[in-house]
């Protein structure tokens, strides 16, 4: 997967979960569905992208529970690999974590 690609799958999801309306509607399941494809992004695209820019917390504070746990998940996939890097952490990511932390 390209970082194009991984760009236009993260906006998908986040366009399905701000059109789903309740826990029935397609918009959820599109969403879901998407977020489950972004899991199997390489790790470079998910810390580059998504982590540094805190992306994803659309998502995690998404009224819906199935969209929540699911972007939940993906995020906690996405720390994991950071972690595993060794990378230093950017402020936007210490903010991102005090965050995750607070909940």
């Amino acid at each position: 997967m390209q970082k194009q690609e991984f760009l236009e799958l993260f906006k998908a999801a986040q366009r399905a979960a701000k059109y789903a309306s309740d826990e029935n509607s397609p918009e959820v399941a599109r969403c879901i569905q998407f977020m489950k494809r972004l899991k199997e992004a390489p790790a470079s695209l998910a810390i580059d992208v998504v982590l540094i820019t805190n992306g994803i917390r659309f998502l995690r504070d998404h009224k819906n529970p199935q969209i929540r746990s699911e972007a939940q998940l993906l995020s906690d996939l996405w720390l994991r690999y950071l972690y595993a890097t060794g990378r230093e952490q950017s402020e936007s990511l210490k903010d991102f974590e005090q965050e995750k932390v607070s909940r």
